[in-house]
């Protein structure tokens, strides 16, 4: 999803505490097309988490591949757990298979989350197969965003996100 329709797939939901913002947006400078998805809180004040969630349909497909490209505002470090339930307040992208317990794939802190965009690259697969996992018809991909201040101050935003799998071979 390069967000070039200027809003949100009906693949995605969003969730934000008092005060956060999810976007998709031309401002602040996307890194290809016209548009991409920023998280935010849009005043100063109390801390707010920002999650959008990618639905995916990875049913019959092996080899799975997360791509995106990521670039943060002077956003403080808020590190993600290798796992956790719910909602955490932290930076980064997690996997769910139930929606309801999160497994890190990218904790978006320090030098993997810079002023400038980075590609991140997972294997959906891998990490389904160490947490032993099913990726199947719903598959949660959670990116996330956690601080107290409004872009250019604080902030995030993501591009180009893509899954990709090959087809499994059948019996």
């Amino acid at each position: 999803d390069g967000f070039e329709t200027g809003v949100l797939s009906t693949a995605w939901e969003t969730h934000s505490t008092s005060g956060g913002v999810i976007q998709v947006t031309g401002d602040h400078t996307p890194d290809t097309g016209n548009f991409h998805l920023t998280m935010e809180r849009i005043l100063s004040g109390t801390p707010a988490l920002n999650e959008a969630i990618l639905h995916v349909d990875a049913t019959g497909y092996e080899d799975i591949m997360l791509s995106f490209r990521q670039r943060e505002f002077s956003d403080e470090d808020d590190a993600m757990s290798a796992s956790f339930t719910g909602s955490e307040n932290s930076d980064g992208v997690a996997l769910s298979v139930d929606g309801t317990n999160w497994f890190e794939l990218v904790d978006l802190t320090g030098a993997a989350s810079t002023e400038t965009y980075q590609t991140h690259t997972v294997n959906l697969s891998t990490v389904a197969a160490n947490n032993l996992l099913t990726l199947g018809s719903d598959v949660q991909i959670k990116f996330q965003q956690y601080d107290n201040v409004p872009i250019d101050s604080d902030g995030m935003a993501f591009d180009g996100i893509s899954v990709t799998g090959t087809l499994a071979a059948t019996a």
